[in-house]
């Protein structure tokens, strides 16, 4: 039965997420994800999310097969050029982003409209945190996926223990009295879910953690099979990767340090955009062992994965669930990390991968230095088989049905 009363044999889905790739970061590939496997089920996906720049203020079109929504409410600012505010106007702007009437407004209009079934949010920095009371207030299902800590600290960053300063407490209080408690909250790390309940998040809600889905390649049944493991097959050098954000609490400062004391041959591939892309070209122009490879996608992303043998997630910010932790054990990747967050969740020590120290640039060294002697043997990809069978996108979609219903 729909929302409307009429019987149908699939659900019509909103999926709310205000950036959307290839803006943002592993939140919104996880947003776009979620949208494709309903999608592929044969529910009706909606996407709604912030008009860019160079879009329309409200505009309705069709991509990948789904109907897409997006707006941009009025605010000092967007969303889009948010970083190149001084500290009063980004402050001003979260205030108003955060109690944001107008987007409601026209988020209530589209409930109107389109009479989902269920809605499912994500990032809202941009289309406001009102957005799951107004679904609820008007009768839909309502479910929020936490991917960081954005309602603590507005940035969404946060050092390593989330300090509870006095800033925090007034942001938070703020945050969860507008946000409410949504019909389900879901959570990729129990650390996430511990710390959101800490700060008194989500009272009534029904929390649970659902670990992110992982796009089959398909690479998850890596037994024996050496043209699948980049690892196992024998090589002059080892190569690295970093792939992310290319931001100070990413660590990607720490990690160009550590490289330069390594010793044994390797090769270090940087894929990611952002602040920081200045340094790692000016490192690749120094170091002819790190290429900076840009921003990449799809194809050209996948061909990236197929030269790596070792990942490295230097993280020095209190993390959630790195969506490339996931990607490189669906790959037979072993994978080098920061403990922080939620990251020993997703990192077995000693045979998936090994955790070190966030901003320790003499351990990370030493860590990736003894990695790059060793091969990837069975056991090892028997662990990763394992771990990517936990977060398949089939079980991700069982969870996410059973919440829904």
């Amino acid at each position: 039965m729909s929302a409307a009363g009429v019987t149908r044999n699939y659900m019509k889905l909103l999926v709310v997420s205000s950036l959307w790739p290839p803006a943002g970061g592993g939140a919104e590939i996880v947003a776009r994800r979620t949208a494709r496997l309903l999608a592929a089920r044969g529910d009706e996906v909606i996407v709604v999310r912030s008009a860019r720049p160079d879009e329309p203020r409200y505009r309705e079109q069709d991509e990948e097969g789904m109907k897409v929504i997006c707006y941009r409410p009025w605010n000092v600012g967007t969303v889009f050029n948010l970083s190149k505010f001084g500290l009063p106007r980004r402050t001003l702007w979260h205030m108003l982003d955060a109690t944001n009437f107008l987007s409601a407004k026209i988020f209530r209009r589209i409930l109107e409209k389109e009479r989902p079934d269920a809605v499912i949010s994500h990032g809202l920095k941009g289309l406001g945190y009102l957005l799951p009371r107004t679904a609820k207030k008007f009768g839909t299902k309502t479910i929020h996926v936490l991917h960081d800590v954005q309602l603590i600290e507005p940035s969404g960053i946060a050092e390593l223990d989330v300090v509870p300063t006095a800033s925090r407490r007034l942001w938070s209080a703020y945050t969860r009295k507008l946000f409410g408690s949504p019909d389900a909250v879901l959570f990729p790390s129990h650390w996430l879910m511990e710390l959101s309940k800490k700060w008194g998040f989500f009272p009534e809600s029904s929390c649970r953690v659902v670990r992110n889905p992982v796009e089959s390649v398909t690479r998850s049944d890596l037994l024996g099979r050496s043209d699948l493991v980049p690892a196992a097959r024998s090589r002059t050098a080892r190569t690295l990767l970093f792939l992310g954000q290319l931001e100070r609490h990413k660590g990607i400062r720490e990690l160009l340090q550590a490289a330069r004391v390594i010793s044994s041959d390797y090769r270090l591939l940087v894929v990611g955009d952002g602040a920081l892309a200045d340094l790692v070209r000016a490192e690749a122009a120094r170091n002819p062992r790190v290429s900076y490879l840009g921003r990449r996608e799809g194809a050209a992303l996948e061909e990236v994965w197929t030269e790596t043998d070792l990942v490295i997630v230097p993280s020095i910010c209190a993390e959630n669930a790195p969506n490339v932790i996931q990607e490189a054990a669906n790959r037979g990747l072993p994978v080098i990390a920061s403990r922080t967050g939620g990251i020993p969740e997703l990192v077995k020590e000693g045979e998936t991968g090994i955790l070190v120290p966030p901003g320790d640039v003499s351990v990370l060294s030493q860590a990736i230095e003894a990695q790059l002697g060793k091969t990837v043997n069975d056991e090892m990809r028997q662990a990763m088989s394992d771990l990517a069978r936990s977060w398949s996108s089939e079980l991700f979609l069982g969870e996410l049905k059973a919440v829904i219903a």
